[in-house]
């Protein structure tokens, strides 16, 4: 707790201090929300365009839409990832 000491003692010498905290707090979040929405939004895209299987792409889908960032990042790593394994000589061999 002593260690909010001197923050609270400068942000009541001048309280515009705290509205730059909020402010860069706000500029921070608002990049990083733009970057999870614009991440989301090119799996979405990837999955309506690519997607072969109607019954699966439907799936994927609503699990996108649902599931946002989280869904978006799984998504692209066993549907895009796993099935380029090959392209680039690593191979992922199934055994019997």
């Amino acid at each position: 707790m002593d260690s909010f000491i001197p923050l609270a003692q400068s942000i009541a010498q001048d309280p515009s201090k705290i509205l730059t905290y909020f402010a860069v707090f706000g500029i921070v979040s608002t990049i990083i929300s733009v970057l999870k929405l614009s991440f989301t939004a090119w799996a979405v895209y990837d999955c309506w365009k690519f997607e072969k299987d109607e019954t699966k792409r439907n799936l994927w889908l609503a699990i996108l839409i649902v599931g946002g960032f989280m869904a978006a990042a799984a998504y692209l790593t066993l549907e895009k990832i796993m099935k380029s394994g090959g392209k680039n000589g690593n191979t992922v061999e199934k055994s019997a």
